[in-house]
């Protein structure tokens, strides 16, 4: 009997131990706020040449040099802007369900266009996009 009420005793106390106490949040308790990414606001502000995120495809007859590309994955519209200013060697947009959804800026070093050295170098260009 002895040796009965020692075991259980010690099952209790493993299942207290492990098992912990637990509290249920009271329902006026504010629920935790997801982040977002750092700096995702400031990106939905970026404006390139009148071009900013979630624009209409006819944005795209801004930039009398744009040509349209084969794109990676179905249902993305690409386009290809050659130096829409002097400071940006190519800018990518990249259209989904005809709003733009993606645009990527290229800047070059070489022996015929120099738009990183126009911008400051590699510390110019952080210092503008920041």
């Amino acid at each position: 009997m002895k040796f009965q009420r020692i075991r259980v005793a010690s099952i209790i106390a493993v299942f207290a131990l492990f098992g912990g106490c637990q509290t249920t949040p009271t329902p006026n308790q504010p629920k935790p706020v997801k982040p977002s990414p750092a700096g995702e606001a400031e990106m939905k502000k970026l404006n390139v040449n009148g071009a900013k995120l979630g624009d209409p495809r006819s944005i795209v007859r801004r930039f009398g040099s744009a040509k349209k590309v084969t794109s990676p994955q179905p249902g993305l519209e690409v386009y290809e802007v050659y130096k829409p200013n002097q400071y940006i060697s190519m800018l990518i947009l990249t259209f989904r369900d005809n709003r733009l959804w993606k645009m990527e800026l290229r800047y070059f070093n070489g022996p015929t266009e120099r738009t990183i050295a126009a911008t400051g170098g590699w510390d110019g260009l952080r210092d503008i996009l920041i």
